[in-house]
């Protein structure tokens, strides 16, 4: 009794465990994903197209996947498709 509990909490951790360690490389996968990026004017005129990571877009501002820091204002929309 006593092994057949030990082996099921050494079980139950592992599980735990390589679902923390799942999600986290999902995770990072996610945010370093590229996709392109579209800012739209509140006039309706698109005011540049840029490709970026998910994780470096921010409230109010984004960096390019070349390095660019870009900041936009809560008027304008952006509008993201995956690559």
């Amino acid at each position: 009794m006593r092994l057949c509990r030990h082996y099921g909490m050494a079980g139950l951790f592992a599980a735990i465990g390589l679902g923390v360690l799942s999600y986290s490389v999902w995770y990072w996968l996610d945010q370093h994903q590229i996709v392109t990026v579209t800012i739209v004017a509140p006039t309706g005129e698109k005011t540049g197209v840029y490709r970026v990571r998910k994780g470096d877009i921010a409230d109010a501002k984004m960096v390019t996947v070349d390095g660019l820091h870009i900041r936009f204002s809560t008027a304008e929309r952006l509008e993201i498709l995956a690559d």
